[in-house]
């Protein structure tokens, strides 16, 4: 029987997300998210995909989430 592969985003509640990223060799971390946390990594995302708009301040954990999420859309496709 084979084992489903670990996502790297899973929803962990109504209102939470559980994000995991790798470190070096075979280490990873692991945060809880907030839904509303979410949201504003993606509209930071998109604005600085835009050029303009965008907050000189980095939300707290977006580089994380970026990670898993760039990670868990090449390997899930």
């Amino acid at each position: 029987m084979d084992r489903e592969p670990r996502r790297n985003i899973e929803r962990s509640g109504p209102e939470f997300y559980s994000v995991r990223w790798s470190l070096e060799g075979d280490k990873s971390r692991q945060m809880l998210v907030h839904c509303e946390q979410v949201r504003a990594y993606f509209r930071f995302d998109a604005a600085l995909r835009r050029g303009k708009d965008c907050s000189p301040h980095v939300p707290c954990g977006y580089p994380q989430f970026r990670e898993a999420y760039t990670h868990e859309a090449t390997t899930s496709s």
